[in-house]
């Protein structure tokens, strides 16, 4: 499932603002006509627009990944660096990636 938040005003730019999502989601309770109990997505990847001097012409993008051990990994150019999952909430991001999950570990 991909996630992404996007400026409707119209005009060209991108929201400069938090927007909280947890790391695991569960859409049963907003879904219709499903049998599910549980419909399960884990976060896996998000990636972040870095503003350079608040200009739209001037940016940098980053993206955090986590791998199959569960571990969190910040790339940004050729450097990755393990980081904590709270590191990640606190960022506004162009996009959230999720991935089905059979169980909400929580």
């Amino acid at each position: 499932m991909y996630l992404s938040i996007l400026l409707q005003s119209g005009k060209f730019g991108k929201l400069n603002k938090v927007v909280g999502f947890p790391e695991y989601l569960d859409l049963a309770p907003y879904m219709r006509g499903t049998t599910e109990k549980s419909l399960g997505y884990k976060l896996y990847s998000v990636v972040v627009h870095l503003d350079v001097m608040n200009a739209a012409f001037s940016s940098h993008y980053l993206c955090y990944v986590n791998n199959i051990q569960g571990k969190w990994f910040k790339m940004d150019d050729a450097v990755v660096k393990p980081v904590e999952v709270e590191q990640i909430m606190s960022h506004a991001f162009i996009c959230k990636m999720f991935t089905a999950s059979s169980k909400l570990d929580k």
